[in-house]
Parts: structure tokens; C-alpha cells; sequence
């Protein structure tokens, strides 16, 4: 395993496009923010301002929303099946939720500006549950055609006005 730092390439030699990716393994989420010589305040937004993630299941897809401080909301879909199998944790304690590492790297240099560790709050982890084990009983066939449809029906915003919000819970880095 490689190791994420700020200020250091982002592990692996594949160009990076501009992206927002969420994985989810067992040993937890890992959010992925790629933007091309992102601004100092763009950068600011991403390390200092307030964060709030929403969920949506549409048509057995997965979409983690994502907005940090005052900019825009930002999505990125996620299947359980393009990741090898893994059990996701029960949350007994009703304070704890599940993990999220979060990195923010400028796509051009590769270089990472931004390291985090959040929490999920306690419900949003329990409906992240429930939605993936759900989606581990569809098939993943017709996959591209149905993320497709749903990006040309529903924009972002649409996908955050039928979402249910969260504040998260800022961790110590990494």
C-alpha cells in the first residue's frame, strides 16, 4: 500500500482526469477529487469549509453528493460490484459512522492538496448499509446504459433535492 501525502504525487502512473470518485472497501470510503490547478480558493473550500454528503439510490445506482463550503455540489455513482466483496461493519454505538478518507489532487501535476479523514454521521452510514446491501442483489448488467439515462435526466441539483443531507464530522488527517 502505497502512502497518500500532501504535497507528494498521488500514488500510480495513470493520467488522472478531472473526477469525483467514491469506493467503498472493507476498510472504508475514499473519496477522490481531481480538478486541474485548482484556485487557492477552491483549495480553501476544500480543506477549511463546512462539508455536507448526501445519498441517492436511483435505478440501483449509488450517488454520494458531496458540496464543500460555498462551492457546488458535486456527485460521483458507486456499485458495490465493481469492488472485490467485502462485509460492511454493523454500527453498534449509535456516535460512531463509517470512514471516509478523503484526498483532493491537482489533475495536471497529480500532486495532492488535500488529505482528510471524515465520518459519516450515524444515519447516513446506516442508509449507506441498507442501499448497498440492496444493491448487492441487482445485477450490474446494462450498468453504463442506466448511469447514462439518469445523467440526462436528472442534473446534480435534482439529485440533491431528492437526497437526504448530512453535515459530516471533521477526523484527525490520515
Amino acid at each position: 500500500m502505497q502512502t497518500i501525502e500532501v504535497g507528494k504525487p498521488f500514488p500510480g502512473t495513470n493520467p488522472i482526469n478531472e473526477s469525483v470518485i467514491f469506493e467503498f472497501k472493507q476498510s472504508g470510503g475514499f473519496l477522490r477529487i481531481a480538478w486541474t490547478s485548482p484556485s487557492q480558493f477552491e483549495l480553501k473550500q476544500f480543506a477549511e469549509g463546512k462539508i455536507k454528503l448526501g445519498l441517492m439510490e436511483i435505478d440501483g445506482i449509488i450517488f454520494i453528493l458531496v458540496k464543500f463550503g460555498s462551492m457546488s455540489w458535486m456527485d460521483a455513482p458507486y456499485h458495490v460490484k465493481f469492488f472485490p466483496p467485502y462485509d460492511i461493519e454493523d454500527l453498534n454505538d449509535m456516535n460512531k459512522g463509517y470512514l471516509i478518507n478523503y484526498v483532493m489532487l491537482d489533475a495536471k501535476t497529480r500532486i495532492v492538496k488535500v488529505l482528510k479523514l471524515l465520518e459519516m454521521p450515524h444515519g447516513m452510514s446506516l442508509q449507506f448499509k441498507e442501499l448497498v446491501t440492496k444493491q448487492r442483489e441487482t445485477s450490474i448488467d446494462g450498468y453504463d446504459q442506466r448511469f447514462f439515462q439518469i445523467y440526462k435526466k436528472h442534473s446534480t441539483n435534482d439529485l440533491v433535492r431528492m437526497a437526504k443531507t448530512y453535515d459530516l464530522v471533521k477526523k484527525d488527517k490520515l
